[in-house]
């Protein structure tokens, strides 16, 4: 996509709002799609429908789903970052895309019409928050009978692993948990959002694991480089690792990516798909 003269955030999210993130999050986005695009499939998400992407970032799915569901379908997206959103409404207009309605919020802000949206898609966004089980209980409000809410979200962090084992890797994934707790977030959400969406009313009718085990040929074994060779700086100012650990990262992620046997477990990662009643 062509860079774009962006607005600045006064409060970036814990991952920041700036190019390389937005990078990070095109290459995030690329490289998890077929995995999304099927469970899309699976939900129903199609033309004429009306979808909410909540927390959509800088819009990659955005774009994605508003073409899926075509010039007589709608899809609302949603995020607090003013950057993010100028980032999608620059390439909506490039792309001639007219059926999407940007709004800058906050999700748990977020005011909708009772029953109004068909389907609602949250990646990676309940690992963000101080308080989930409430945003699921609001978000079953804007959906109407028979609407679908599709989550991709963490359930096991701990579970991400190199083979051979790193010990360097061992240090960091603590750290990024802690982080994550420090901010008010849990990298093990999807443990219990099956029973949160049931509790709030709606059916859980697809649950799927969606880690893979990949070699160095595959586009996922980027993934963690492209995470943790910019986070693992954050990590060393939040004081959660050293300096030392955060090259012994690297070194042993290079290393696993040269050994003919080397692997990469993605960390244990959730797709679920929940109906409310008609």
């Amino acid at each position: 996509m062509a860079s774009t003269q962006l607005p600045s955030d006064e409060n970036p999210y814990l991952l920041g709002t700036h190019d390389e993130e937005i990078e990070r999050l095109e290459f995030q986005h690329t490289a998890w799609s077929e995995k999304t695009t099927s469970l899309w499939n699976k939900a129903g998400l199609g033309p004429g429908k009306t979808l909410l992407d909540l927390g959509c970032g800088p819009g990659f799915s955005t774009l994605e789903l508003a073409k899926r569901v075509q010039s007589h379908g709608k899809v609302l997206a949603v995020d607090a970052s003013k950057r993010y959103l100028s980032y999608l409404q620059a390439h909506l207009k490039s792309q001639g895309l007219q059926n999407v309605s940007v709004h800058e919020s906050t999700v748990e802000d977020l005011k909708l019409t009772k029953n109004s949206v068909d389907g609602i898609f949250a990646r990676w966004l309940f690992c963000f928050l101080k308080d989930p089980k409430s945003l699921i209980e609001k978000m079953v409000d804007f959906l109407a009978p028979g609407g679908v809410m599709v989550i991709m979200d963490y359930y096991h962090y701990d579970g991400i692993t190199f083979g051979p084992r790193s010990p360097a890797l061992d240090l960091v994934k603590k750290a990024v948990m802690q982080s994550w707790k420090n901010s008010g977030g849990s990298l093990d959400v999807g443990l219990n959002l099956p029973t949160w969406l049931r509790e709030a009313g709606l059916e859980v009718t697809h649950l799927e694991s969606l880690s893979q085990i990949v070699r160095s040929d595959h586009v996922l074994f980027e993934w963690p480089k492209a995470f943790f060779f910019k986070y693992n700086y954050r990590l060393v100012e939040m004081g959660l690792i050293t300096e030392q650990v955060r090259a012994q990262f690297e070194k042993e992620y290079l290393e696993c990516a040269a050994n003919p046997t080397g692997f990469y477990s993605t960390p244990p990662m959730m797709g679920l798909v929940a109906q409310k009643p008609r």
